[in-house]
């Protein structure tokens, strides 16, 4: 058994072959040094985070594999091309707006959303909660969309602690559409996919419309006696999408890191022609993903790293050192987080939670109602 407290599964794949991958039971085995610290009086050690919900770890020294999925998995996101000019707007304008983040990769699918980043704590999740709510706001109020409503569901991070993990979950984000045999090639995918900015070096840029000052704008001139028509076209601003070199290749130079791009890429198409020649069928084509309905509703494909009821960590090689040392990290935050938790619950509102955590928000209690007269 594992001193680090952690059920520790093997899974092989079709995708991610011979790929070990680190999940935490509902209910986990603490170690000695685990156990003996931060319990209330007369409580099992081994029941500290017993049926809890993680608190989320982001540390700004690892990548993070990020998975948000459309409400009830509707192909809101059908692509088409003045969506993928917003989307890649909204992504540039997160860029500027949290330039601590770094992006490696991103595909945009009918349904959900890959994307693999790394940022700290106070940066990495707004950069994710930025991008959602502005593609919703600003797609969803289409009057062909008429969805008022958030389209997303909350997103998983998963820590990529390694360089192989890194680029294994690269290659799984550069496979999005291909694998599923939707189109022959990644490049071909017609949404938002970085794979041929990685591979060629082309630049992605997309429109962001500043709402805020086109709307007032507007107000400014219907105010006056005579007013002049507003163009939209001049508060669209251009941006370019920055896509940072993976930590594992950060070494490497720009055209060797192009040439092992175009390596998994070569492996993405070779496993998918092998897949289509196996069920004899073609790929479906850019066209007819474009013509699918928005109101279609696909579950989504488990990722090689899911299984029921268990929460997972890192994926990864358990053996490795950098994960053996996230680990530690981690289970230090949880039981840290859970103490600072309950002291705060307790009323000790000067309660210091651990770097990297978010305080939990307190709302006071209601004075006593005075005496009636």
């Amino acid at each position: 058994m594992l001193d680090l407290g952690t059920l520790l599964i093997l899974v092989t794949t079709k995708h991610t072959p011979a790929t070990m991958i680190v999940f935490v039971n509902e209910i986990h085995q603490h170690d000695e040094r685990r156990s003996s610290a931060g319990n209330e009086p007369g409580e099992e050690p081994e029941r500290l985070f017993a049926g809890d919900h993680h608190a989320r770890l982001i540390d700004e020294r690892v990548p993070c594999h990020i998975i948000s999925r459309v409400f009830q998995g509707r192909h809101l996101l059908r692509p088409e091309p003045a969506l993928n000019d917003l989307i890649l707007g909204v992504v540039g304008r997160a860029q500027v707006l949290f330039p601590e983040v770094e992006l490696f990769a991103l595909a945009v699918m009918s349904n959900h959303l890959h994307a693999m980043a790394r940022g700290p704590a106070h940066g990495l999740p707004f950069f994710i909660g930025y991008i959602k709510r502005e593609i919703s706001r600003r797609f969803g109020h289409r009057p062909d969309i008429d969805w008022p409503d958030g389209m997303w569901s909350p997103y998983i991070a998963t820590a990529l602690p390694t360089d192989e993990s890194q680029i294994r979950c690269f290659k799984y984000i550069a496979a999005q559409g291909t694998k599923e045999l939707l189109v022959e090639r990644p490049q071909d995918w017609p949404g938002v996919q970085t794979v041929k900015a990685s591979m060629l070096g082309r630049a992605l840029r997309g429109a962001w419309l500043d709402a805020t000052s086109y709307f007032r704008a507007q107000q400014a001139e219907a105010r006056k006696r005579q007013p002049a028509p507003v163009r939209r076209a001049d508060f669209l601003h251009t941006y370019e999408i920055k896509l940072s070199p993976l930590p594992a290749w950060a070494a490497l130079d720009e055209e060797t890191r192009r040439a092992r791009v175009a390596a998994l890429v070569a492996e993405i198409c070779a496993e998918a022609r092998a897949e289509r020649e196996q069920r004899g069928q073609a790929a479906l084509g850019a066209a007819a993903i474009m013509r699918v309905s928005r109101e279609r509703r696909t579950a989504l494909p488990k990722p090689p790293w899911f299984e029921k009821r268990k929460r997972m960590i890192c994926w990864a090689d358990p053996h490795a050192e950098e994960v053996r040392a996230y680990l530690r990290a981690y289970w230090d935050f949880q039981l840290a987080f859970k103490t600072a938790s309950r002291r705060f619950k307790d009323g000790a509102l000067d309660t210091v939670f651990p770097a990297r955590a978010f305080r939990p928000s307190y709302r006071p209690p209601p004075p006593p109602a005075s005496p009636s007269p």
